[in-house]
């Protein structure tokens, strides 16, 4: 696994805005790469900012990056990056790691919260129909929707690639599909079809991105943001 860690100074009645600038950054990247971010801010120096990102392996990270940096939109959001750091101490350090081991107790999980309760809710009652129900041959439950909207918001950009496959778990790739197959524990192929019925309710966003490893197009579902927690 590789990693970078980035440290600079935010303005402190900028944050809001630097957290809404690498949402956007990370809506892009999630195009082209898999990756885990880590903000830390200082409790000596509220201006200080440790990034730390978690990636698959340096050559996915250089071979992806080379084509994220030419996105227009990415370097319009640098450019505003700049505009909160604090005149005086505008340096960025910059350094490369890979993990040598990670070590965990069994409670421990850096997953956000389950869906609440009222939101769950929500979202089936959006969807206007009883529950459940089947569609394209698969049996749509209250379950299968918590799933999926869970491993969406999970996600750095609330964005995971469909990668759906007719397969086992284990010749999936990574993505929305392999995600719901492991926390439902079966191998069924349901990540297009929960996303087609999601995205009709309003509730998710299909559009297109890109496999880095192979370099074409695939089907990407991002959770909109009424719908996050």
């Amino acid at each position: 696994m590789f990693v970078k860690v980035y440290q600079y100074h935010i303005l402190k009645n900028k944050v809001e805005e630097f957290m809404h600038l690498q949402e956007k950054a990370a809506e892009v990247y999630n195009k082209f790469l898999d990756f885990h971010t880590m903000y830390l801010n200082s409790k000596e120096d509220e201006t200080k900012w440790f990034e730390i990102t978690r990636y698959k392996g340096e050559a996915e990270y250089k071979r992806s990056l080379a084509i994220i940096n030419e996105q227009a939109e990415i370097q319009e959001l640098l450019t505003a990056f700049d505009s909160l750091l604090v005149s005086e101490k505008r340096e960025i350090s910059e350094e490369d790691f890979i993990v040598g081991k990670e070590i965990r107790t069994s409670g421990f999980s850096d997953t956000k919260q389950p869906i609440p309760e009222e939101l769950l809710e929500r979202i089936t009652e959006k969807l206007g129909i009883p529950l459940p129900y089947h569609c394209r041959g698969i049996r749509i439950t209250d379950k299968l929707i918590k799933v999926a909207v869970e491993s969406l918001n999970d996600a750095p950009a609330k964005w995971l690639s469909q990668n759906c496959r007719n397969d086992v778990r284990s010749r999936t790739p990574e993505g929305l599909d392999l995600e719901i197959k492991k926390r439902m524990e079966f191998d069924l192929r349901t990540a297009n079809i929960i996303s087609d019925v999601l995205a009709e309710a309003g509730i998710v966003r299909i559009s297109d991105t890109v496999n880095p490893q192979t370099g074409r197009k695939v089907k990407a579902t991002q959770l909109l943001a009424e719908w996050t927690w």
